[in-house]
């Protein structure tokens, strides 16, 4: 197990820098005007907050556990239980014909009683994750085993973010934990990757045709042209447009606080209940700037920057950027300065915050005020479980016994 880094590559200040490079820097060079250089000064203001905040020494520190943890070989058991399942459901899903979802309908976080649907959905989600941080703990075979069954599962999702699921999270985690090596070399290789990978998984998007991915895959690289490929590198990218929307969000005053942060108090109260409640910000922003995806039932995403902006104009992008400085570090420091623990409780804090990091991206695009309640339920699952592994049964059954 490997934590102490020279250069930590998976460091959320280093990832929201380059986020910040992608998605708004680089639009600005291409497209510099007066609209765009009052974007960027918001967007400073709020990328020295959240680092401001991210100076942050604090985090939660774990006991070492040093009885035996008393239901390893149930939770490995459990484990291994999900590994056949994701098995048997991975060949299912890499034998049979690709199904396209409605992509657009996908930023649509929440649709009437859906929600609920979606709590429990990710909350099995989670608790299948954190018995494969007990399980691969055990060696690096396990870990590529777990790897390559995700990888099966989720290739050929619609949405590229969840087809890149298993690569983010196991990368992220084999290199905390040693089983992965990671250098500046092939991290420059994946960043001059990206531009052609999106391109691609942007084009198998389309129909089907009765083919299945790799089918798919194989004539969109075979016929992927020059002219093609600088066509439709702009729309896969997403950053020039997000960068637009954020533009016209800041210096048009888009706020609506009662689709903000606070939204999340009372997004349990489903619209069969509150036909009014108010709209995401993402629905807000398809809305106003994108009528045909908000008719489709879908969203759209400007960024955090656009997100906290709307939640409070200067106010709100200080404070939420602050805030989100803040606890990120604080699961940062969590997960680094816990030293004086066992293997298995560091599998654990590495998987929480390999998840944290796939859900960092989504806040990053603009989905803060909409997916708080994912880390907030990644929290609970984590530590209800983390607590659960360590209760001896057993000698609350003998207690019980001597009492009565």
């Amino acid at each position: 197990m490997v934590l102490e880094k020279a250069i930590d590559y998976f460091s959320i200040k280093y990832i929201f820098v380059f986020l910040t490079i992608y998605f708004t820097f680089i639009p600005f060079l291409s497209d510099i005007n007066l609209v765009t250089t009052i974007t960027m000064f918001f967007v400073l203001l709020g990328f020295i907050s959240f680092l401001y905040g991210y100076e942050s020494d604090k985090y939660f520190k774990l006991d070492l556990k040093y009885e035996k943890n008393i239901n390893l070989n149930i939770m490995l058991s459990i484990g291994y239980i999900f590994l056949l399942n994701d098995y048997v459901n991975g060949i299912e899903n890499i034998t049979s014909v690709k199904t396209i979802d409605d992509y657009t309908k996908s930023y649509f976080v929440e649709n009437h009683d859906s929600l609920y649907l979606s709590i429990l959905t990710l909350s099995l989600f989670y608790i299948k994750y954190f018995f494969y941080a007990i399980l691969i703990t055990k060696n690096k075979i396990l870990f590529y085993l777990v790897f390559i069954s995700q990888i099966l599962l989720m290739f050929n999702d619609s949405t590229r973010l969840v087809a890149l699921f298993p690569f983010i999270v196991f990368i992220i985690y084999g290199y905390y934990f040693g089983y992965i090596v990671v250098n500046l070399k092939r991290v420059i290789l994946v960043l001059v990757s990206i531009p052609l990978l999106f391109v691609v998984l942007l084009l198998a998007r389309g129909k089907t045709d009765g083919l299945n991915y790799f089918e798919i895959i194989s004539n969109i690289i075979d016929n992927l042209s020059y002219e093609r490929f600088i066509g439709m590198l702009k729309i896969a990218l997403e950053s020039f447009q997000s960068f637009k929307d954020l533009s016209l969000i800041v210096t048009e005053n888009f706020v609506h606080i009662e689709s903000g942060i606070i939204r999340i108090f009372f997004m349990p109260i489903s619209r069969s209940v509150w036909e009014d409640k108010p709209d995401s910000i993402s629905r807000l922003i398809s809305r106003e700037y994108n009528p045909s995806q908000y008719i489709d039932g879908g969203g759209t995403v400007a960024t955090i920057y656009a997100d906290a902006f709307i939640n409070g104009h200067i106010v709100g992008l200080l404070l939420i950027l602050f805030g989100f400085g803040v606890i990120s570090k604080i699961i940062y420091n969590t997960m680094k300065k816990n030293t004086d623990i066992n293997s298995y409780q560091k599998s654990m804090l590495v998987m929480f915050y390999s998840l944290f990091i796939f859900q960092f991206l989504y806040y990053f695009r603009g989905f803060l005020s909409e997916f708080s309640w994912k880390t907030i339920l990644l929290i609970l699952i984590f530590y209800s479980l983390y607590k659960l592994q360590y209760l001896n049964f057993n000698k609350k059954h003998t207690i019980l016994k001597r009492t009565i």
